[in-house]
């Protein structure tokens, strides 16, 4: 029976160093831990008190369009010959596009009203053969007197 004990403890099990390499990291990490505590006067890692809002990433547009008249006047259909010089712009160039859609000043839907055009929209740049990253449609609830703004970003800076 001691002989059976013996050659056990002689191999060393791979359990064994597994618990003897985690006991160790458990060490470590308490260690440092403690070292790198940012409460401490001289510790290595310092936070700012004076935390500053993220700045606004919005890309400056290469050109700024308003439209009074791009849906039909059921509301919700965008017209084709409005839009076409847009279909041609996004074929020949590589830039996107940042459409804002606004309810109508007389709406009382607000939001669903935008939200309709804006659906309507987007589904027509997809049948043009769009992909979704180069038109990026927003609805807004708040009514303005065009139905929409389209903004014109070079490609690569998203809207």
């Amino acid at each position: 029976m001691n002989s059976y004990v013996a050659s056990e403890s002689q191999g060393q099990s791979p359990a064994f160093f597994l618990l003897y390499v985690s006991l160790i990291l458990i060490v470590l990490t308490v260690f440092i831990g403690t070292l790198y505590r940012p409460d401490k006067k001289d510790s290595p890692l310092k936070y700012e008190t004076d935390m500053r809002p993220l700045e606004d990433k919005t890309p400056d547009p290469i050109g700024t369009l308003e439209y009074k008249d791009l849906f039909e006047t059921d509301g919700y259909t965008p017209r084709e010959a409005t839009l076409s010089a847009l279909v041609s712009l996004l074929q020949s160039h590589d830039v996107t596009v940042r459409i804002d859609v606004y309810p109508s000043v007389d709406s009382e839907a607000g939001l669903a009203e935008a939200l309709g055009k804006s659906v309507s929209l987007q589904r027509f740049f997809l049948a043009k053969k769009f992909p979704p990253h180069y038109v990026s449609v927003f609805a807004h609830a708040q009514s303005r007197d065009v139905q929409a703004q389209i903004q014109v970003i070079p490609e690569g800076e998203s809207p």
